[in-house]
């Protein structure tokens, strides 16, 4: 005979008609435990599974039992859809709030890019103005040492000790044309330093393949800047790039200027 599932000291024969029949004896159970038999009536524990008498009393114990369990399933259930309609609201509101920040109108637009375009120029007058004004080239040697030398002495150098050379190729060629050309070709990064360097001239000598190109005056090694006197500025795709430089945000907030266009 198999033992019973809540007693394993008590045994069934799978014949009778109370929980038993199913594995169930009263033993093992609290007293007043209602399960249904194998005839699929009630049985309650009194001192030995009885079957309970079909009473107004005991059809609304059994009642409110099922009832009691499907409060909890509606309720747990509710609980569920309003926790997704939270978070669905969540989302659209996040999605509203980010939109709301990069809708940046395009004047705004013009003015940060503007402001942008205005600390690069100040931070590269000075190197600009002794190529242009001063008549001055930079020779960048083989151990990476660089010096401002006169132009005049430009076709006199020794080119078997010299990298590179820096110089202008013609004074119709400004600054801003210079800068134009960075901020609509160069990359987010190379901006980054213009942008937070008091002095970028070394950094620009350093990578001089993006912003230097081969242009020979006297020798093979003579570099000029690059430059787009035509090229119009493209403020939108140009805002974009910038939008993705935390460095270039912070230093804008630091000084306080257009905070709300991110």
């Amino acid at each position: 005979m198999p033992k019973c599932k809540n007693d394993r000291s008590e045994k069934y024969t799978g014949k009778e008609k109370s929980p038993q029949g199913r594995g169930y004896c009263a033993s093992g159970e609290k007293l007043g435990k209602i399960k249904h038999g194998k005839d699929k009536n009630p049985w309650e524990v009194v001192k030995k599974w009885e079957k309970v008498k079909k009473k107004s009393s005991s059809s609304s114990s059994s009642s409110s039992y099922k009832s009691s369990i499907s409060s909890i399933k509606s309720s747990t259930s509710s609980r569920k859809k309003t926790k997704k309609k939270k978070k669905k609201k969540n989302k659209k509101k996040k999605e509203k709030n980010s939109t709301k920040k990069s809708k940046a109108t395009r004047e705004q637009i013009n003015k940060y890019v503007k402001k942008i375009y205005d600390i690069i120029k100040k931070n590269c007058r000075y190197w600009w103005n002794q190529l242009s004004n001063n008549n001055k080239i930079v020779v960048v040697y083989k151990n990476d040492k660089a010096e401002w030398e006169s132009s005049k002495v430009h076709k006199d150098l020794d080119n078997s000790k010299i990298k590179f050379i820096l110089w202008l190729k013609h004074k119709d060629i400004g600054l801003d044309d210079f800068i134009r050309y960075v901020l609509n070709k160069v990359t987010i990064k190379h901006i980054e330093a213009l942008v937070t360097r008091d002095n970028p001239l070394e950094y620009i000598l350093e990578n001089n393949n993006i912003f230097l190109k081969k242009n020979k005056l006297y020798t093979k090694k003579d570099y000029v800047p690059y430059y787009s006197s035509r090229t119009k500025m493209n403020e939108k795709k140009i805002y974009k790039k910038l939008k993705k430089s935390t460095l270039i945000k912070n230093k804008m907030k630091e000084k306080g200027w257009f905070s709300l266009l991110f």
